[in-house]
């Protein structure tokens, strides 16, 4: 293995792991890293703000386990502040405005008690948007939702493509040609026209997505499986497993299949980084999961006018992270399809 598949490894693993982890690991936990602060909005990278939290004891506790999922409303009442003071068992402190301007609110919190709020320094390492929402916690949970469309669309995808390959193979005559057909004319649509039929024909939603993606992407897996089986099912071991009497389901599973399996990986991880860049420029034309859900694709088509006024952070920071995911599973591709050609 050389430097750029360690890369794509490394970087894939990491994906995966802050994916899965990643309202461990964020500060804001609220569903979808939504947690809006307008007084931070457009706020540079590595900006240093100080919050005063004040308790919300309306809202209600969740399991770790949920948390882990889904995230969880903010316990705190979350409020930029400039400076604080405490006099007796009232609270005085300066609200800031925005953080561009001077001006501040001076706000009070009677009878408070040390259990009522605390004081919490956060850092922004990648800036927030125009909602005050920080850019890092949007992307990582994005990310979790694009590998998850990508993942789902490509085994959706995987199935389709053996199943209709395996057949149009294996039986021959008829069946190949009509499959064939049908092949031949999902080739010939246009990608983005067709998924664009899709979501105006059923809305917008995550399976809808999922669907789309995965009917755009298996004709590639079907034509190389059909070429494959019709060369394979010639083979001695396949005619003596007809000999002996092995069952359809059998043939396919113990020999066929197997045989066939290393190609249907490399173009599968191929399909990944093909559904990844597909559901990034959905959500990007804004034909992708509707917000406040993040994806990398509808987080660039939340900031893209932000952008071109010269916060280019929000634009190549997401940008940045499609382009790694893509390039790592190309790379993975390329790396086993030298190994089966070895």
């Amino acid at each position: 293995m050389g430097l750029a598949e360690y890369f794509a490894l490394l970087f894939l693993g990491f994906s995966v792991f802050a994916s899965i982890f990643c309202y461990a690991v964020l500060k804001d936990k609220t569903p979808n890293a939504d947690g809006q602060c307008l007084p931070i909005s457009l706020a540079p990278m590595m900006s240093k703000y100080t919050f005063l939290n004040l308790t919300n004891k309306e809202t209600q506790p969740r399991s770790s386990v949920s948390t882990l999922i889904r995230g969880k409303e903010s316990q705190f009442q979350e409020i930029p502040i400039l400076s604080y003071s405490i006099k007796h068992d009232t609270l005085f402190y300066e609200k800031m405005v925005h953080w561009q301007s001077v001006k501040s609110v001076e706000g009070i919190v009677p009878n408070i008690s040390s259990k009522d709020y605390h004081i919490e320094t956060k850092t922004f390492l990648f800036g927030t948007d125009r909602f005050g929402r920080s850019l890092l916690s949007r992307i990582l949970v994005g990310m979790r939702y694009s590998l998850f469309i990508g993942f789902t669309a490509v085994s959706l995808s995987f199935i389709i493509g053996m199943a209709i390959g395996l057949c149009a193979g294996y039986f021959g005559g008829w069946v190949d040609i009509f499959l064939s057909y049908i092949m031949n004319i999902v080739w010939s649509l246009p990608t983005v026209l067709f998924i664009f039929a899709i979501i105006l024909a059923f809305g917008k939603s995550l399976g809808v997505l999922i669907l789309a993606i995965a009917l755009t992407i298996w004709v590639d897996l079907a034509r190389i499986v059909r070429s494959m089986c019709k060369s394979q099912k010639e083979t001695l071991y396949i005619q003596a497993t007809k000999v002996m009497g092995l069952s359809l389901p059998n043939i396919w599973r113990h020999h066929l299949i197997p045989n066939i399996l290393g190609t249907v990986w490399v173009i599968s991880s191929t399909n990944f980084a093909t559904a990844i860049l597909i559901e990034a420029g959905l959500g990007y034309l804004g034909l992708g999961i509707a917000p406040p859900t993040p994806t990398l694709g509808n987080i660039l088509n939340e900031n893209f006018t932000f952008a071109l006024a010269g916060k280019l952070n929000l634009m190549l920071i997401p940008s940045f992270f499609i382009i790694c995911l893509v390039l790592s599973f190309n790379i993975l591709s390329e790396f086993l399809k030298k190994r089966l050609s070895s």
